[in-house]
């Protein structure tokens, strides 16, 4: 009788005792509806979002203005207006200089010649007059134009730039060859009136060191001289 009891006790126990499985898969059942609630609040918020459009978000055409950007000038081409632009040339003298350069064709660059190796190089250097121009769009150059030698002889092509810089000082003017004639045509434009936005810093000086920056010749041993005597 002792071990009935029991056992009817035992399966009452079992049968009445809660299933660790399904309070498991209960405890599953609530996180993961309150994970799903989490996403679909997620989503709403995201869906909160306000809408946007490309001119939202666009830049202020004053934008450097109100952050105060100002341009640099870190490279001064030296070279003659290219034969479709329309180009302006400082009137100022303090944004001229007569020098004497020496120009290798082949790589199309110029090199400032200190004045104590004018005499040896007399014959590789040429007398010019750098005029400070600048294009329509606003790109600084230094214009190189050839001197007369001390003999005082000139040429046609030598007379045609300095007229073009003289009339560059007062009118947007361009300047292209006509292979008919074997000169350089000379424009100057009357429709266009405004005045060019000359840079103030830096100066004249500033700019010149600028374009000439690493091709300033000052010694006789120097690479680009001994190439040209054949010795590199």
């Amino acid at each position: 009788m002792s071990d009935k009891l029991n056992h009817e006790d035992l399966v009452e126990q079992t049968v009445g005792a809660p299933d660790p499985l399904s309070e498991i898969q209960g405890i599953n059942l609530k996180q993961l509806n309150g994970s799903a609630n989490g996403v679909l609040n997620s989503t709403a918020s995201a869906s909160s979002e306000p809408e946007w459009d490309l001119a939202s978000v666009r830049l202020n055409q004053d934008f450097d203005a109100i952050v105060g950007a100002q341009p640099v000038i870190a490279t001064v081409p030296i070279r003659p207006p290219h034969s479709q632009e329309w180009f302006r040339v400082h009137s100022a003298k303090e944004w001229q200089l007569q020098t004497a350069i020496l120009q290798l064709k082949e790589d199309r660059e110029y090199f400032l010649i200190s004045p104590k190796l004018h005499l040896q190089l007399l014959n590789e250097i040429k007398p010019v007059v750098l005029y400070t121009a600048i294009s329509r769009q606003g790109e600084l150059f230094l214009w190189p134009i050839r001197l007369p030698r001390s003999d005082g002889k000139s040429d046609k092509w030598m007379e045609s730039d300095l007229a073009a810089a003289r009339e560059a000082q007062q009118f947007w003017t361009r300047r292209y060859w006509v292979a008919e004639s074997k000169s350089h045509k000379i424009l100057k434009a009357i429709n266009l009136t405004d005045n060019p936005n000359w840079p103030t810093e830096p100066d004249f000086e500033g700019l010149v060191k600028i374009a000439f920056k690493d091709r300033y010749i000052c010694q006789y041993d120097h690479p680009v001289l001994k190439r040209l005597r054949g010795e590199a």
